[in-house]
């Protein structure tokens, strides 16, 4: 059973000839390894009809995740935005995005006019845990120094700080957060 999210379907993966409940569910079955996702098909947990890659089942109607990325095949209950330049969703966004054409990546629009751009930064990982953004299931935030940290590590790295009576900074640049 998952723990991740719950859908209500499977996917097959070609490389494990089996189902997965998701793709995390996959990456923990290779122990976290960072492997490609092919997804041949997949099956409605409802009706077991096995079928094309969709939100929706083609025999019992029923609607696999509350949000659908047809481009990514890519499911998720929580809001997702396709970028076309990232080639990627992202998830648990509650702002707008503007994609950088010279750092490679979207920038939250209010940061946007302001951030530096950091042109070796094309897939961004937390600076805590160095999980990448593209493979993360949580959420992240950008910061204004244009460096990147999910919210749990934030908070985590803000009560040791405030436990030891440092200031927070950025873990990368040292710029004030």
């Amino acid at each position: 059973m998952c723990n991740h999210s719950h859908f209500n379907h499977q996917l097959y993966l070609s490389c494990c000839q089996k189902y997965f409940d998701c793709t995390y569910c996959h990456r923990e079955y290779h122990q976290g390894k960072n492997v490609q996702n092919i997804i041949n098909h997949i099956k409605c947990n409802k009706c077991q009809k096995q079928q094309s890659r969709s939100n929706e089942c083609i025999e019992c109607k029923t609607q696999f995740a509350d949000y659908y990325c047809k481009i990514c095949g890519f499911w998720c209950n929580s809001k997702i935005v396709h970028c076309h330049e990232c080639e990627c969703c992202y998830q648990n966004i509650q702002f707008d995005l503007i994609h950088c054409h010279k750092c490679n990546k979207c920038i939250n629009s209010k940061f946007f006019d302001k951030h530096k751009c950091h042109l070796q930064h094309k897939n961004p990982e937390c600076q805590i845990c160095l999980e990448s953004s593209k493979t993360s299931n949580k959420e992240f935030l950008n910061l204004p120094c244009n460096h990147n940290i999910h919210r749990e590590c934030y908070h985590q790295y803000k009560k040791i700080c405030q436990a030891t009576g440092k200031s927070i900074t950025c873990g990368i640049c040292r710029s004030s957060i």
